[in-house]
């Protein structure tokens, strides 16, 4: 039996997990495609900061459309990004 739908999950997380069992207990076929919890916790920073700046997550990556950016923007995504990724940041860090 081929999968109907996909479930996106983040490892450990409980709302997941009541996902995968209400698929199953409704007997719903599913392939379950998992995000690396680092890469879901930037993405969710990326987009919760200021500027937000929303990325997406394929194959183990963390992937920015540059396209969606205009060029006089560039410098203060460059400044955000740099101050999400030092390694003493912290979650808030994008906000002003």
């Amino acid at each position: 039996m081929s999968a109907d739908a996909t479930l996106y999950a983040i490892p450990g997380s409980h709302a997941c997990e009541a996902g995968a069992l209400m698929l199953e207990h409704k007997g719903i076929p599913y392939r379950r495609k998992d995000f690396p919890p680092g890469l879901h916790s930037l993405a969710v920073r990326l987009r919760g900061g200021t500027p937000p700046i929303v990325a997406r997550i394929e194959d183990g990556r963390l992937l920015l459309d540059l396209r969606s950016i205009a060029p006089p923007e560039d410098a203060e995504i460059i400044d955000a990004l740099a101050r999400l990724t030092t390694k003493t940041a912290r979650p808030t860090d994008l906000r002003p």
